[in-house]
């Protein structure tokens, strides 16, 4: 029940990077850029290759192959969020 609610959620949509039509526009990439991670010692991110939502490298906060390769698309923004 939970998970068909959240299938349709404006949080899935942000998780996955859809919620704008620019990537630097997205909540996730504001998030990024927001203060907050310096005051951590540790962060642990958890992801799975069985999750259908979001991709591994949104999950787990890494740059995926294909943006380091984009030079004219979003891959720069992956970059920036990582």
């Amino acid at each position: 029940w939970a998970l068909q609610h959240l299938h349709h959620s404006q949080f899935m949509n942000e998780l996955q990077l859809l919620d704008s039509t620019e990537m630097k526009d997205s909540y996730m990439y504001k998030l990024s850029e927001a203060p907050g991670f310096e005051y951590f010692k540790y962060v642990v991110l958890v992801g799975s290759p069985q999750d259908c939502y979001v991709p591994m490298h949104t999950a787990q906060a890494t740059i995926p192959n294909a943006a380091e390769l984009d030079k004219k698309g979003d891959g720069s923004a992956y970059i920036q969020m990582a």
